[in-house]
């Protein structure tokens, strides 16, 4: 969905939102927020009528904490691969594992993975995944890359 779309949305719902009505009926309607263009590129349309209401009622709920959010803690995404070296050990992932790179960055797992495996600075591959980043130990003989966010 375009920004300005996703803006106009949300600002719609937060209106429809502040207007008191009962839970019954969801207070803004995508469908009437949306240009149609929006609406069927999203894929609204295949949604039956009472998936549609769910969603208006769930987008209802959640509006107030949208609008009353002033600022995103949004990062750029890199447009390449990141390619640095671990800064000091390397003892595979144990759930929560935070790694400092040699280029100054900071990055922790995000997802839960297990294993073991030392090594002493290796290279590592971090690179853009579905939903966020996943990093890739060069010499690590697990066949799983593990998903990980930028702490710094």
């Amino acid at each position: 969905m375009r920004p300005k779309y996703l803006f106009a949305a949300l600002f719609g719902v937060w209106t429809g939102a502040c207007r008191a009505q009962a839970w019954t009926e969801p207070a803004i309607r995508l469908e009437q927020i949306l240009p149609p263009d929006a609406f069927k590129a999203s894929g609204l349309q295949k949604l039956t009528p009472g998936e549609l209401e769910s969603l208006d009622r769930w987008v209802s709920t959640i509006a107030p904490a949208v609008a009353q959010q002033k600022t995103l803690d949004v990062k750029p995404v890199p447009d390449t691969n990141i390619e640095s070296n671990i800064d000091g050990e390397y003892k595979g992932w144990n759930g929560d594992t935070i790694y400092r790179l040699m280029n100054g960055q900071v990055w922790r797992q995000s997802a839960y993975h297990y294993h073991y495996h030392y090594a002493y600075g290796p290279k590592v591959v971090i690179y853009p995944s579905i939903g966020g980043f996943k990093m890739h130990v060069d010499g690590d003989d697990d066949d799983e890359d593990v998903s990980v966010r930028q702490v710094r």
